[in-house]
């Protein structure tokens, strides 16, 4: 709380969410305002949460001020003054400030008076669906194993922390519990190998390998990567992939190999090498019979061993332009062609926004471009991809950007989900059940949607 002359005011981010906003209203003036807490006011929060916090904090001044007015007083800082007075008091109040030198605002909606109820947004029909129910506060996770998942709690005591696999029925269902952290697992003909960390301050990164998921607590430790005390917070494995009976993992600079590791191997040996590098991922992945990896911007395909060929990484295929570091994930649409996103930085525009997703013929090195949203990807199977649209809260025309897209990057055909169906919310990540059916979530939970094909168009 600040205190300007005989005036509270609470302080909320220049781009805080309008939940944000409501809970730091309510925190400093509930006892003199009882309608903060209302439904009205928490509806109308979840109405404005995709719009532009300036335009929320005057729907919530239009929505108070049949009794009370919303001002604030400008201030040299990237955050928002506010305070709210009863509507007899504003002349006292304004004839404060103007002593006191502090410029106020009132806060309403324009081409509305005092005393009228804001605006509300008609998002049109409907998405119907089922809310899915986790057990707790979780964080999920999806690996290369088809439809399987990981969840991890946001928040534990060191008794009852647990970390699950599972698959949606669309329920979950429980596969195994597990106190390991897990960084990436990988699954070949039921051969399983997991990257891990043990809970504790020790950030070593330890590798496993097993024939059942539900045995994972039990799989062998084959071997490990040794803490580097520089670079604890990237020395540890983005990615892992069986080829053959060899394991291969990555960090953010360095590849590694470890021969034979379903018949017994364990040796660690570094097939490639970069600087260290604050690069956000690494990505190993096969095409037909042919193994590349993604790192810091460029793709090397591995050369077996010949006659005359030595065995390594040792063909760059290609090398991104517009960045060093690169995504951290490659999809593989078909037997020549992968896909992935440009790396981009994205402005805080009132614009749609676009990027590029580069598709690169592995065997020609050929690149062909397809232009998409901003937002996330995801692997939607068979050559196609989800883009999972975002920035609804800062672009104007958003009945323009889609929820998401899904993209058949083999034909070219796209179907978009319009925004509104699913009311204020944005979808922020997507999963499969076993039946293939897309779960959505959204800031509401997860969500089984019932009649997704009267708006996919």
């Amino acid at each position: 709380m600040e205190k300007i002359g005989n005036y509270k005011f609470a302080e909320t981010d220049y781009k805080a969410e309008s939940r944000d906003v409501l809970f730091a209203l309510q925190e400093e003036f509930r006892n003199e305002v009882p309608a903060l807490d209302s439904d009205g006011m928490i509806s109308l929060a979840e109405n404005y949460s995709m719009e532009q916090t300036l335009d929320v904090i005057k729907a919530f001044g239009q929505e108070l001020s049949s009794t009370h007015l919303l001002y604030t007083v400008e201030e040299d800082s990237d955050s928002y003054l506010l305070t709210i007075i009863p509507k007899d008091e504003e002349d006292a109040f304004v004839s404060e400030m103007k002593v006191l030198k502090r410029k106020v605002t009132l806060m309403l909606q324009p081409r509305k008076k005092a005393g009228s109820r804001a605006k509300r947004f008609d998002f049109g029909k409907q998405l119907k669906g089922k809310v899915i129910k986790l057990n707790g506060n979780k964080l999920i996770f999806s690996f290369s194993l088809d439809r399987t998942y990981y969840s991890v709690p946001l928040s534990w005591n060191d008794k009852e922390k647990s970390n699950e696999f599972f698959y949606f029925d669309p329920q979950p269902v429980i596969i195994q519990s597990t106190m390991r952290q897990i960084d990436y697992i990988a699954e070949k003909d039921g051969h399983y190998a997991v990257c891990f960390t043990n809970p504790g301050p020790d950030p070593t990164s330890y590798i496993a390998v097993g024939n059942k998921l539900e045995d994972i607590s039990k799989w062998e430790t084959i071997s490990k990567l040794e803490r580097d005390e520089q670079y604890a917070s990237i020395h540890r494995f983005c990615n892992c992939i069986w080829y053959g009976p060899d394991l291969f993992l990555s960090t953010v600079n360095r590849v590694f190999r470890i021969k034979n590791a379903m018949n017994g191997g364990s040796e660690l040996i570094t097939v490639l090498e970069f600087p260290v590098d604050y690069s956000l991922s690494s990505c190993l992945f096969t095409v037909k019979d042919s193994l590349f990896v993604l790192i810091q911007g460029k793709i090397y395909e591995w050369t077996k061993r010949g006659l005359l060929k030595k065995e390594g990484f040792n063909k760059c295929i290609f090398e991104m332009e517009s960045s060093p570091h690169g995504p951290g994930h490659v999809f593989v649409i078909n037997d020549e062609e992968v896909a992935f996103p440009e790396p981009k930085q994205f402005s805080r525009s009132s614009e749609i926004q676009t990027r590029n997703i580069f598709i690169l013929n592995v065997r020609t090195c050929k690149v062909r471009t397809v232009e998409c949203f901003r937002g996330g990807i995801k692997s939607a199977g068979k050559g196609k991809i989800i883009v999972l649209c975002d920035a609804h809260d800062m672009v104007k025309d958003k009945k323009n950007l889609p929820l998401m897209v899904i993209m058949d990057l083999n034909t070219g055909e796209q179907k978009s989900l319009p925004y509104g169906c699913l009311g204020s919310s944005e979808i922020h990540d997507i999963y499969l059940t076993r039946d293939n059916d897309l779960l959505f979530e959204t800031d509401k939970g997860i969500i089984y949607p019932e009649n997704l094909d009267e708006f996919l168009k």
